[in-house]
């Protein structure tokens, strides 16, 4: 099995709708991947202190580390429940669970296994009623 996991992260308060899902790859270990700055942003494969860091477990789960000495707090939201993510020790994410960054508020969709370590990416957004218009023409 790969040790490589696609998710969507879902700004909860995005400043346009574009800018709604970003689909990123969250690879295993400690090595630079994905992570979330204080203001929120997601940085890939960078040294750059984070709130945290993200990856994949040795036991393939998806990990949120707090590290030592970041800069800002991090909370995770499940079910109605919240907790501080403690410097140093690892949080183990689920699908659907929300990450409270600085003014962020990230909600992670996990999809799955996959084989491309890909660099994040927003999904694009189709503009309202084009779909629509599409299909009418083509009928």
């Amino acid at each position: 099995m790969n040790d490589t996991l696609a998710v969507c992260i879902e700004n909860r308060h995005p400043e346009h709708e574009g800018t709604r899902y970003l689909r990123c790859c969250v690879l295993s270990g400690l090595a630079p991947g994905l992570a979330i700055a204080p203001d929120g942003t997601v940085a890939w494969k960078t040294d750059t202190p984070a709130a945290c860091r993200l990856f994949v477990s040795m036991d393939q789960r998806l990990i949120c580390l707090h590290e030592a000495g970041a800069p800002g707090s991090v909370t995770v939201l499940r079910d109605g429940r919240s907790t501080t993510a403690p410097e140093g020790k690892p949080v183990v994410l689920l699908d659907q669970d929300e990450l409270a960054v600085g003014d962020a508020r990230l909600r992670l969709h996990v999809h799955g296994w996959t084989q491309q370590a890909l660099a994040p990416s927003f999904v694009p957004v189709e503009a309202p009623g084009a779909g629509r218009r599409s299909r009418v023409a083509a009928a």
